[in-house]
């Protein structure tokens, strides 16, 4: 008799990836926690356990969290916004990095496209110079 494995639940339109954060990952996290809204502060501390275990489908950098080792349970939220910034390249060509949390831990980074002509897995992360927070009318509340 054979043990059934348990499915990995992976994220809508998403597909398995198993790896450390890049350099460029890790500090935009970093960088916009540091730079978001006050509520925030307390998810630095998972930082240096994050763990990449999705990225999107369609070959944007977008990538989906594992803290720990800990998975959020997608049944129980869709993930939301904990901090957001917006890089203008130019009047053609704007971009958006979300941060999103769900059940208490960091779940992704999600690139967003507000104007530009290429497909989407042609855009690598925005320069953590390029950047301005966006930071009104996030819910989160925790206790640190």
């Amino acid at each position: 008799m054979t043990a059934e494995i348990e499915p990995v639940e992976l994220p809508h339109m998403s597909i398995a990836d198993d790896r450390d954060l890049s350099k460029v990952e890790r500090e935009l996290v970093a960088w916009l926690i540091e730079s978001g809204p006050e509520n925030a502060k307390c998810f630095m501390a998972q930082v240096p356990a994050l763990r990449v275990y999705a990225r999107c489908e369609c070959g944007c950098p977008t990538v989906f969290f594992s803290v720990a080792g800990k998975r959020p349970k997608f049944a129980n939220c869709g993930g939301a916004a904990l901090a957001e910034a917006v890089a203008t390249r130019t009047p053609t060509e704007v971009l958006g990095t979300t941060l999103m949390y769900c059940e208490d831990q960091l779940y992704g980074l999600e690139l967003v496209l507000y104007a530009g002509q290429k497909a989407m897995y042609e855009y690598a992360w925005p320069q953590l110079n390029e950047l301005i927070p966006h930071n009104q009318g996030l819910p989160y509340s925790h206790e640190a």
